[in-house]
């Protein structure tokens, strides 16, 4: 049960990706997924510090509501580690 809800919240983070705006997609991974900070995002993609907070907060908007159904889930591993 709990090794499906988590291939599931996977899965959900990967449609999500797909659905989000190329922009905000291409600045999402480079924040999460690269580690890179905004100013090297900003300089990278030619945007300003600002547009890619913007970005950001976007994402993350966006993927609290995709995954609301998997926070507890998550939430209950994050305790016990």
């Amino acid at each position: 049960e709990i090794t499906t809800r988590l291939v599931g919240s996977e899965m959900c983070i990967e449609t999500g990706l797909k659905d989000l705006g190329s922009q905000t997609r291409a600045v999402f991974i480079l924040s999460r997924h690269e580690g890179l900070s905004n100013k090297d995002i900003a300089t990278k993609l030619g945007l300003s510090p600002k547009t890619v907070e913007y970005h950001i907060t976007k994402a993350l908007k966006f993927f609290k509501e995709k995954l609301k159904d998997y926070l507890p889930l998550l939430l209950f591993f994050c305790i016990n580690l």
